[in-house]
């Protein structure tokens, strides 16, 4: 499951990234959408082909922000992803 969530979050990071042309993201986009059958994971695979061999400096830029999210994230980090309780813990109150 962490690697699917990591995936999708990678991918959304793409999408949204500018270095990036639009055509590209919005065949990111495409792929993300929950179509049947085996046209999305296609579309996704051309989409980031095209990013590995064109843009490669770029995802290399998202991977490694992802991992370092991760990683800060796993040490109990300090933001919106650690939760106490069901709630974000930056929106936590002391007292």
């Amino acid at each position: 499951m962490r690697r699917i969530r990591r995936l999708l979050s990678a991918l959304n990071a793409l999408a949204r990234d500018p270095r990036i042309p639009k055509p590209v993201r919005w065949i990111l986009v495409l792929s993300l959408l929950p179509v049947p059958g085996p046209f999305d994971e296609a579309v996704g695979l051309v989409a980031l082909g095209l990013i590995a061999v064109f843009w490669r400096p770029v995802l290399r830029d998202v991977l490694g922000r992802q991992v370092a999210e991760d990683r800060r994230c796993a040490a109990g980090g300090d933001g919106a992803h650690s939760t106490v309780s069901g709630r974000s813990a930056s929106r936590r109150s002391d007292g």
